[in-house]
């Protein structure tokens, strides 16, 4: 596993030196690699678990380390957070395989420094690591969020409910495929998954959803050539689901791309109607049409928009409207670890005016007796509960309707938080215009 562990080195080089993204620098050195199955899970395994737990990696360094943090090169920092993962979290790799791969590692990048990486390695094993005693610095160091996140969590919702919703961000979800059913259907797709030793099971959430295990390499997957999948989480889905569109509809879809979302609403209006799908990048609204010409989609108009601006020639004809607002995405930590450390304290409330004002302008198109839904892959309050306050002042031709597609009891508001079910961390709101 050498191989895998010099090109986790390099991504997480290529993230921490030159702030590339972890998804993207992920797949694109996999698909550069000729490394087996197994180790592509490794590599995965490695690069996602050394930035999940990055606080508390650097924590063990520096208190262990002898050389001060600064006089540490990039290389042997990533080195030593590989080591110290696979020691604590990696059951499975003998602590000395841990060691002796991180010398040799290190002697290529940079080989007066493989004593320090050994001996430091050989301490970790061997002493209690001593975590903060203040509540706040030590959950922040044990579950590796930034301070002010978990002082945050825990002023919302207490220190319990903190502790659970930061096991769960750092528990990486089942992975989730919606059946595009205009292809094909869930029993014929389960029986394709099943010829080629993938473990395909229904969801008891969303009828047209199945949590996969044993997929590999997506891309190269004749089914997902032909369109007849799409990877997306039950909580997406199930906004979508909160529209409750119908055949012929108008829909609009503000903050569209990737296009997850507006290819299931097509999905189940059954490619009839007519969807509007906005985004304000060039590049975004491309990908959206290569995704929507895979999926067999014919009903959807792409547009060029600023959804804070008014497009005027839609004003009040839209039956139904999505506002899937930008957001500090702490609901989607588990899947892009790099989140808790881009996102700043300061940009909530940014995001939240953002989010509010693209609200406010969406309310326009919907109209009278049509359905706005708000959603968001976040569960703070100032994002979700304190905007949907705010736009029902300004907005008194609006009201809050029960959403029918979930179970739970709610009043028009769901906030599905990321310890409680299988879903991402997600907030849904739906409004009738009366």
């Amino acid at each position: 596993m050498q191989n895998a562990r010099n090109i986790a080195l390099n991504v997480l080089y290529n993230i921490d030196v030159n702030g590339a993204y972890i998804n993207i620098e992920l797949k694109n050195s996999l698909e550069k690699s000729n490394l087996s199955s197994v180790d592509r899970n490794f590599v995965t395994e490695l690069v996602h678990g050394v930035i999940r737990y990055k606080i508390r990696l650097d924590y063990v360094i520096k208190q262990f380390s002898k050389i001060k943090w600064n006089k540490i090169s990039p290389y042997v920092v990533n080195i030593l957070r590989l080591g110290i993962y696979q020691i604590l979290f990696l059951d499975k790799i003998p602590n000395s395989a841990a060691i002796n791969e991180s010398v040799n590692l290190v002697k290529k990048y940079s080989n007066h420094s493989s004593g320090f990486v050994n001996a430091l390695l050989r301490n970790v094993t061997r002493n209690e690591i001593k975590y903060p005693e203040e509540q706040i610095e030590y959950l922040s160091v044990f579950y590796s969020f930034e301070n002010w996140m978990v002082k945050k969590f825990v002023d919302d919702y207490g220190y319990e409910k903190t502790v659970s919703i930061l096991n769960s961000l750092n528990r990486r979800k089942n992975l989730y495929i919606r059946v595009n059913t205009l292809v094909t259907d869930v029993d014929s797709l389960i029986k394709e998954f099943e010829d080629k030793s993938i473990i395909a099971k229904k969801s008891d959430i969303i009828s047209d959803a199945l949590s996969v295990k044993g997929i590999g390499n997506l891309n190269t997957l004749d089914a997902f050539v032909e369109g007849k999948f799409y990877v997306q989480n039950l909580s997406s889905m199930l906004c979508v689901k909160s529209l409750d569109v119908k055949e012929n509809n108008l829909v609009i879809d503000v903050c569209a791309a990737p296009g997850g979302k507006t290819s299931y609403i097509s999905q189940i209006m059954n490619n009839t109607g007519k969807i509007i799908a906005f985004d304000m990048y060039e590049h975004k609204i491309k990908l959206m049409n290569e995704n929507f010409e895979r999926l067999h989609i014919k009903n959807i108009d792409v547009e060029l928009n600023n959804s804070e601006n008014v497009c005027e020639k839609y004003v009040e004809k839209a039956d139904c409207v999505l506002v899937d607002a930008p957001c500090s995405g702490l609901g989607i930590i588990s899947q892009k670890p790099d989140i808790k450390y881009s996102i700043k304290e300061e940009d909530i409330q940014k995001l939240s005016k953002q989010s509010l004002k693209i609200l406010n302008t969406s309310a326009k198109y919907v109209k009278k007796g049509g359905t706005l839904v708000f959603s968001l892959c976040t569960f703070t309050n100032e994002e979700s509960v304190h905007n949907v306050e705010k736009f029902l002042e300004l907005n008194n031709d609006f009201k809050l309707e029960k959403i029918n597609c979930y179970d739970e009891d709610n009043n028009g508001m769901i906030t599905i938080f990321p310890d409680e079910t299988d879903m991402d961390g997600f907030f849904i709101c739906k409004f009738k215009r009366v």
